[in-house]
């Protein structure tokens, strides 16, 4: 995946992974950093499905984590 695919890709999911970060989180710094991080790790896991899907359950795992 090309530099620029992973920017649109972001960008295509950043608000509605943010809103989902922050209700986990209540704080928005934390809410980015989380968005981040699980982007990051869903780029590493991913292979030919849905980044928006593979996100929300890195998400999923971390409020698993911290309850």
């Amino acid at each position: 995946m090309k530099k620029d695919e992973i920017d649109l890709l972001y960008q295509k999911y950043y608000y509605s992974l943010f809103l989902f970060a922050f209700s986990l989180t209540h704080q928005k710094a934390d809410a980015e950093d989380l968005v981040m991080n699980t982007f990051v790790k869903a780029l590493l896991s991913f292979e030919d499905g849905n980044l928006k899907a593979v996100s929300y359950t890195h998400l999923r795992a971390h409020e698993t984590r911290h309850d």
